[in-house]
């Protein structure tokens, strides 16, 4: 799709403070509410998690927006992950996928948008024993896909509001995540699929 954000993660040497700069790409600043800045959260949570090896002091991290907020693309999971990945590298962490998904797991709380951020394609993913576990599938290059990207700004947990509350979500996604591995498996073959849904 071709559809991604920029990020730059620095350290300003000369400034004690934490700094966030989003823009779009027009230029124009995006202002988030400090709950729904992820970025921001993800930063608090690696540093709560790994506090001898996050360092907050002079950190600057400016983003450029290339596609909109809150129209079901991802953008939260993306900006989880580019944040865990920057801090990553500007740190020397060497956090290896799986740990990257495991922290990201515990701010974005599902896997289905997580898992392609980080590893692109087509993915299958659900959690087991509390740790996100994915398959990936590579697609036709002949497919064509096609985005209805609405003007109407909602976000997930606004939309998630019109969902009955006798239904679980968690229990969804994962039922979902099942039958479609389940249902891979049969189509390949492939006993080692079948058996993960």
């Amino acid at each position: 799709l071709n559809l991604f954000n920029e990020y730059y993660f620095f350290i300003d040497k000369n400034k004690n403070d934490l700094s966030i700069d989003i823009t779009d790409n027009n230029q124009v600043e995006v202002n988030l509410k400090k709950e729904d800045n992820l970025i921001l959260n993800t930063v608090k949570y690696l540093k709560k998690s790994l506090p001898h090896q996050i360092k907050t002091t002079g950190l600057k991290i400016k983003v450029t927006l290339n596609y909109p907020l809150n129209r079901g693309l991802g953008s939260s999971a993306n900006a989880i992950i580019a944040t865990i990945t920057g801090l990553n590298e500007l740190f020397n962490l060497n956090l290896q996928k799986k740990a990257v998904l495991s922290y990201a797991l515990s701010v974005e709380g599902h896997p289905d948008n997580i898992v392609p951020a980080l590893t692109g394609g087509f993915t299958i993913s659900k959690v087991e024993d509390d740790k996100p576990i994915y398959e990936k599938f590579k697609l036709n290059k002949s497919l064509k896909i096609l985005l209805f990207i609405p003007d109407l700004a909602i976000k997930t947990k606004d939309a998630r509001r019109v969902i009955p509350k006798s239904i679980n979500t968690s229990n969804v996604s994962q039922n979902i995540a099942n039958a479609s591995l389940l249902t891979a498996g049969l189509l390949r073959n492939d006993l080692r699929l079948i058996k993960k849904g």
